[in-house]
């Protein structure tokens, strides 16, 4: 019994570092949320771009019917993503973390309806 008790405890060892690493300062989740937050980024700075000229992206054009409202959600969707990265890579306490959620949910939420509606032709 006593051995089945110290495989289990020696699995969650070496189960532990996978997530969260004290030793090493956990920078593989800093890699991820860097890479998530660099992909939210750019497609908030595709939104701005896509405001100020018109472009769409070549795999897009087929499907966006109105480029303002398309340009718009992806910058709001960007924009929300990147608050939500920011709860998830600075842990932040108090009072922030619930109205820093609640708000990149919503940015996030509202340029998605944004970019549907973009999609929608006229009547």
């Amino acid at each position: 019994m006593a051995s089945t008790d110290r495989r289990s405890r020696t699995a969650v060892r070496r189960l532990t570092p996978l997530c969260h690493d004290d030793r090493r300062g956990g920078g593989m989740q800093y890699v991820v949320l860097g890479t998530f937050t660099a992909f939210a980024l750019a497609v908030a700075a595709s939104g701005v771009v896509e405001l100020l000229t018109g472009w769409v992206h070549p795999w897009e054009r087929a499907h966006v019917v109105r480029p303002v409202p398309h340009g718009l959600g992806q910058m709001l969707a960007g924009c929300g993503l990147s608050c939500v990265l920011v709860v998830f890579a600075f842990a932040l306490s108090g009072n922030v973390l619930p109205w820093l959620m609640a708000v990149g949910a919503g940015l996030f939420l509202t340029g998605t309806v944004l970019i549907g509606v973009s999609r929608f032709p006229d009547r």
